[in-house]
């Protein structure tokens, strides 16, 4: 037999095993022979086999520990997971202080779903290997899905006081510290992690996460550089950024220079100080302006000034010298790129707008003359800053221009308004309608996202890892029944808008095959366009309305419908519609506008009315003006504050949309009670549900309405985007 375990121990298992059973058959009540046979048979996948010799072990020999472990993991490659558990249990009753199987119990106890019995396990093993940091990091990532966020923070402090190196070990201390919204210290601790590994991805995109809302002062130079990796990375959200990156703009004194000159109505290209310059070129200014709302009424009062001031200066026939003399094409294009991503919600004066008329009219004639494209590229990048440039008369040589022969500045533009909107209108024409539109208001509102389609975004997407169905099911309904299918599993988006989540859904849970649908022809193409430049090919576009939708033979795992019900003519019976749709076990995301927390915009919507601005791009730009010069303490004066504000598409969906139904809990309530629904979950960041855990310190009531409405009492602003929430069918 030691020949065997030599050989096992020199991984020649094949030879092992030869050995071992020489040695069983030797002696057949050698208990140690039979349990290592079981070790080599284990080794070699052959578990059924293990399973035999481990039992066999146990018969002859009493008590024997390692062998009920090892029949325990036997029986685990089973997937006989509850009697692997029970194995376990009998190798700690034999021997109390075995902490291999005590962190085997854990690990198993924790994928059956049973977290606090894992968290016994997990102090059981501390209590006789109290510097076992992995354990004191298992066991915070454990309470921390408990929601017991002050152990969860004192599992993890322990475990760095061992191991302070370690970035795992970090990475789950920042994650408690976000949730009990002590994101000072934990952002200082993402960002340098994100410094010292620039490709860790998980650090990246917890970060990313970490900032969403919040302003983070960048001091010091590498956290500008992460936070300009953050702005170009395909897995981070640069809408999360926006504060941040606001901050970060605004905070130098280029900045502080250009806003004094806007405010002064003063030239800063006369006697350029040189922090202007700086900011003008500055990496971070211009990665981030052609990505991100900018969510500032100050840096868009330096934009428009400096976009003014620029066209004032600009005479044709002009070359990039001429430009450069006095700004450079970087930044040029890159203001340009801002104002497009905004929807050119910037207001323009009369006089602006005469000049960048002559402007278009000069390059018309320019492209009908067949001039060389290079020559007029700067004065496409100024008209660029006031509108849209695909439109222009001769501008098919635009559109055949390859991408290649643009200049590096002016290649982003002429990807946005010449490739992508050509792009989407291929995509348009093919996409097929499953459902007639008769509703009167959902044909109003389909007129306002053909128009302004919502949301306008670009560059990453929050990612922090591929879900699954089942997990989900278990997360938010953990009573059962667990979501069981084989891919692919049948989801329904209604109302995908631009394709944000549905793409997100898509990334999230690769099992799905996903049915999109929208009223809007534009916002479908849009959607479609993001969702080849993701790589995503689960995904069917489809345009129909919700309201005509009952007809549809298909039925669905899963329905996410958020943000889209308050805007049809009758909401209940949109969301009956969809009810309808849902499997018997399926799960159901609902979000839906909050009366409390929309009194500010039901403030500015009505201001408006008042004095009677229309929706139209123009009329649009003069209600943000208005809005924007009302005095401090005016209860419409506080939307100027939220990042739809402050694109022309955002503004008009969020004070002026031709439909919009507000809600309260108790409302809601009462509609899942008439429908036959049930809550299971309001899904909240981990701040939120920290918050609600301290006012209900006992955690049970988070799936009851009736606490959320007590906390939403307390806690006003909470559901400033909507109450997004899961629910499923009663019966």
């Amino acid at each position: 037999m030691s020949i065997g375990i030599a050989l096992q121990a020199k991984g020649d298992l094949t030879s092992a095993l030869v050995s071992l059973k020489r040695a069983v058959s030797l002696d057949p009540r050698d208990a140690a022979a039979h349990y290592n046979l079981g070790l080599a048979r284990f080794k070699l996948d052959d578990h059924r086999e293990a399973e035999k010799c481990f039992r066999e072990a146990l018969r002859l020999k009493k008590p024997f520990p390692e062998a009920w472990v090892g029949l325990a993991g036997a029986l685990e490659e089973l997937g006989r997971d509850e009697e692997a558990l029970a194995a376990l249990d009998s190798a700690l009753h034999e021997r109390e202080d075995y902490v291999g199987a005590l962190l085997n119990a854990s690990l198993l106890a924790r994928k059956l779903g049973r977290r606090e019995a894992a968290v016994e396990y997990d102090r059981r093993a501390l209590e006789i290997e109290p510097e076992h940091d992995y354990v004191h990091y298992r066991l915070g990532s454990l309470l921390h899905e408990l929601g017991r966020l002050p152990e969860a923070e004192a599992s993890y402090r322990s475990a760095l006081a061992l191991n302070p190196e370690s970035v795992s070990i970090q990475l789950g201390l920042a994650a408690v510290l976000l949730a009990k919204a002590q994101k000072s210290e934990a952002l200082a601790l993402l960002f340098d992690i994100a410094s010292r590994e620039p490709n860790n991805a998980y650090a990246r995109r917890c970060l990313g996460t970490g900032l969403r809302g919040v302003g983070y002062v960048a001091r010091r130079p590498e956290e500008r550089e992460v936070l300009l990796r953050l702005c170009m990375a395909e897995d981070v959200s640069a809408s999360n950024l926006a504060p941040a990156l606001v901050v970060a703009l605004t905070n130098t004194p280029g900045f502080e220079q250009l806003l004094k000159c806007a405010r002064r109505d003063d030239d800063p290209f006369v006697n350029v100080d040189p922090s202007v310059v700086s900011f003008l070129r500055d990496r971070l200014v211009l990665a981030a302006l052609p990505r991100m709302p900018i969510s500032s009424a100050p840096l868009e009062v330096v934009l428009t000034h400096l976009r003014r001031c620029i066209l004032q200066r600009f005479a044709l026939p002009s070359g990039w010298q001429d430009l450069e003399s006095f700004v450079p094409a970087g930044f040029l294009c890159a203001l340009a790129g801002q104002c497009h991503f905004a929807g050119y919600a910037f207001f323009a004066s009369d006089d602006e707008l005469d000049r960048v008329r002559a402007i278009r009219d000069a390059l018309e004639a320019s492209l009908i003359e067949q001039r060389p494209l290079e020559s007029i590229e700067p004065a496409l990048a100024v008209v660029a800053m006031y509108g849209y440039i695909d439109d222009l008369k001769g501008g098919e040589r635009l559109l055949e221009q390859p991408a290649a022969d643009w200049s590096t500045a002016f290649e982003a533009i002429a990807k946005e308004q010449f490739d992508n909107p050509r792009r989407e209108r291929e995509i348009a024409a093919r996409v097929p309608a499953i459902t007639p539109i008769r509703d009167a208001i959902s044909l109003q509102v389909r007129g306002q996202y053909e128009e302004h389609p919502f949301p306008v975004w670009v560059g990453g997407l929050d990612r922090l890892g591929p879900d699954n169905i089942r997990a989900l099911s278990e997360r938010i309904r953990p009573e059962g029944p667990p979501l069981l299918r084989n891919p692919p599993v049948p989801m329904l988006v209604a109302g995908c808008g631009t394709g944000k989540q549905s793409i997100l859904l898509a990334l999230a849970y690769p099992e799905c095959e996903i049915l999109a649908i929208d009223l809007s022809l534009t916002s479908l193409a849009y959607a479609a366009r993001m969702t080849e430049q993701f790589g995503v090919t689960r995904i069917t576009y489809r345009q129909a309305d919700i309201l005509d939708l009952g007809g549809l033979p298909q039925r669905f795992s899963m329905i996410d419908c958020s943000g889209v019900l308050h805007h049809l003519s009758d909401p209940l019976r949109g969301w009956q519609i969809l009810a309808g749709l849902l499997e018997p076990d399926g799960l159901m995301k609902i979000g839906l506008y909050s009366w409390r927390a929309r009194s500010n915009i039901r403030a500015a919507a009505e201001y408006l009315k008042s004095v009677q601005v229309l929706p139209t791009p123009q009329g649009i730009r003069r209600a943000r003006c208005a809005i924007m010069s009302l005095p401090e303490g005016h209860p419409a004066k506080d939307v100027s504050s939220l990042g739809d504000f402050y694109t022309l598409n955002g503004c008009r969906d969020l004070i002026m949309h031709v439909q919009e139904h507000q809600f309260t809990l108790p409302r809601i309530a009462q509609c899942l009670d008439q429908l036959g629904l049930r809550f299971l979950s309001m899904e909240v960041s981990p701040e939120i549900l920290g918050r609600f855990r301290e006012l209900f310190p006992g955690g049970g009531n988070a799936r009851d309405l009736a606490s959320w409405d007590r906390f939403e009492e307390k806690y006003p602003s909470t559901f400033i985007g909507m109450y997004q929430f899961w629910c499923c069918r009663s019966e």
